[in-house]
């Protein structure tokens, strides 16, 4: 991995003086990597641009200062719940969680939680303000997950025009 501040994958990277949105801030604990690479992966072939800090984040900078800065700078957030996610309140997963959670009340930020080897229960057990959202589970498969998430993130932009 580079580590080039002017490489296409940079954080906020500029385009005619533009910083470039992405389409989707991924949120996973490490533990769960291999998901979150394959549901980056099926999105990126969709045509999104999906900031996944395995791919964007550089050596140096400010893990949660680039965290918040790009969750402002996309349309929605994609988290991967996992019993790895709930393990430390001071864990980077609970920390983007709580950053998404903020940007969808106040500024109507699309968020899109997913499931991974967890049930409906667990979150109502363990994070009770997730459990009235519409969530997807890993065991419907990667394909058809992103397939939902790109349908819904198309209709909510288009509600949101």
């Amino acid at each position: 991995m580079s580590i080039n501040s002017d490489s296409k994958s940079a954080l906020l990277r500029k385009k005619q003086g533009k910083i470039v949105k992405f389409d989707a801030f991924l949120s996973f604990a490490e533990e769960d990597v291999e998901v979150a690479q394959k549901i980056y992966t099926e999105l990126s072939k969709k045509g999104l641009n999906i900031w996944f800090s395995r791919e964007h984040l550089r050596y140096g900078q400010s893990i949660l200062s680039v965290i918040t800065k790009v969750i402002q700078n996309s349309s929605s957030g994609i988290v991967i719940l996992s019993t790895n996610t709930f393990s430390d309140d001071r864990h980077f997963p609970i920390q983007e969680l709580r950053t998404l959670q903020n940007q969808n009340i106040y500024r109507n930020l699309f968020l899109f939680p997913i499931y991974h080897g967890i049930s409906h229960d667990y979150i109502l057990d363990n994070y009770p303000t997730l459990s009235d959202q519409y969530a997807c589970n890993t065991n419907q498969g990667i394909e058809l997950i992103s397939e939902k998430f790109f349908l819904e993130l198309k209709r909510y932009q288009n509600e949101m025009k």
